[in-house]
């Protein structure tokens, strides 16, 4: 179950990597509306989503697929990182994608973030089985 839903969640990073901008656009206004935000009220473009959609994407890629590795850490980031920048080499077969260093860099960001979050939990529940 755990393989099964690291998959669906890099087939949706891959998708959101190489869908063209008018719809990833609209997908993220879709979801606005959805939850009732105003973007155009609150000044958050859709650059800044995306922006930071990688960041929250290697963050939560991290966290998914360190379980389907058998708790590898390395490996689970190494991993990532090929896929993140795979997906920016991609983009330039695309006529409405620009691939950017900047984007794999908020990608690795977040496995960063990830990786971090994942050492501190660790730490945490050593300290808890000891008490």
């Amino acid at each position: 179950m755990k393989i099964a839903i690291s998959l669906i969640l890099l087939t949706a990073s891959l998708y959101l990597g190489l869908i063209n901008n008018t719809t990833l656009n609209s997908m993220y206004q879709w979801i606005a509306d959805l939850c009732h935000i105003d973007l155009k009220r609150l000044g958050i473009g859709f650059v800044a989503i995306s922006d930071y959609g990688h960041t929250v994407a290697g963050f939560v890629l991290t966290l998914s697929l360190f379980k389907s590795f058998q708790g590898r850490l390395f490996l689970t980031a190494g991993v990532l990182v090929v896929f993140f920048c795979a997906i920016e080499l991609l983009q330039t077969l695309t006529a409405t994608r620009q691939p950017g260093f900047a984007d794999v860099l908020r990608s690795i960001g977040g496995i960063v973030f990830g990786v971090v979050f994942i050492v501190a939990f660790r730490k945490a529940k050593a300290k808890v089985k000891i008490l």
